[in-house]
């Protein structure tokens, strides 16, 4: 049976703004150690090690990783504006505090294509997870307070990767590489890492809905989500793995390049 638990405290004390929930925590840090692991051997295998990173059990354990991390960014772009936006009554600290956020991911993120770029030239991140998660960010301010609004383009999202292969070529993708690419109509360079917008945005949509319906003013809405939480704390492996996700932005951030200059320094055995 659902509830929504009652042990609310006023909307302006500190305790409520600093509020995390450990299963998001969690699933962060699982995404996060599944794409530690698969990128030292996705990074070995551009160093020239005959590692299978498209199959096998790496291939899935990445799609695992990309998938439920981004689903968790659209989770908690709704905690985010419920926080700020119904519970703070700041509209403009929520706006700002978002394209802040956004901007500190772009920057993140050029430093990523400019370090890969002199790296690996060829295939270098031109958009990445950084890159679009900052966009994503920013573009959250405009259906952020409408479930029907997330629906909408939810189904536009998924009617256009429907579609675009058949409508491709009528954009003159050639004279856009870049744009198109970055959209997902039609990819038109090589990248060791691509965050295409249609490809992806329906997993952050998804977590925009489950935001909507599993959380209410920043609590939970159903008993089962409790009985989670309280399994999650009362057992040290979950707890790690929960604090781990606490950091999974800045783990991305660093993982790759110390793992380049690992192999750089190994070389081939």
């Amino acid at each position: 049976m659902s509830t929504l638990f009652q042990n609310k405290q006023s909307t302006t004390q500190p305790e409520e703004s600093k509020k995390r929930f450990i299963e998001l925590d969690f699933v962060k840090g699982l995404a996060v150690i599944g794409m530690v692991i698969f990128h030292f051997f996705y990074v070995g295998y551009l160093y020239g090690y005959d590692y299978n990173v498209s199959g096998g059990w790496l291939y899935p354990l990445a799609k695992f990783a990309h998938t439920s991390f981004i689903t968790i960014v659209g989770i908690n772009i709704v905690l985010s504006f419920t926080k700020w936006f119904y519970k703070v009554q700041q509209k403009m600290t929520y706006y700002r505090r978002q394209i802040v956020r956004s901007l500190k991911l772009f920057i993140a993120a050029m430093i990523v294509t400019l370090y890969t770029k002199q790296e690996f030239p060829d295939r270098y991140v031109r958009f990445g997870i950084f890159h679009f998660i900052s966009v994503v960010s920013v573009a959250s301010l405009l259906i952020s307070w409408s479930q029907v609004a997330i629906v909408i383009t939810l189904i536009a999202t998924l009617l256009l990767n429907q579609y675009k292969d058949k409508y491709s070529h009528q954009l003159q993708c050639w004279n856009h590489p870049n744009l198109c690419s970055i959209l997902g109509v039609q990819q038109m360079y090589g990248a060791i890492d691509h965050f295409s917008i249609l490809s992806k945005l329906p997993f952050v949509l998804i977590g925009m809905l489950l935001g909507k319906n599993l959380y209410k003013d920043n609590q939970y809405r159903f008993e089962w989500q409790e009985s989670i939480r309280q399994f999650l704390e009362s057992h040290k492996i979950t707890r790690v793995i929960s604090e781990i996700g606490k950091w999974s932005l800045p783990i991305y951030f660093i993982h790759f390049a110390l793992f380049i200059i690992w192999y750089k320094c190994v070389g081939r055995s």
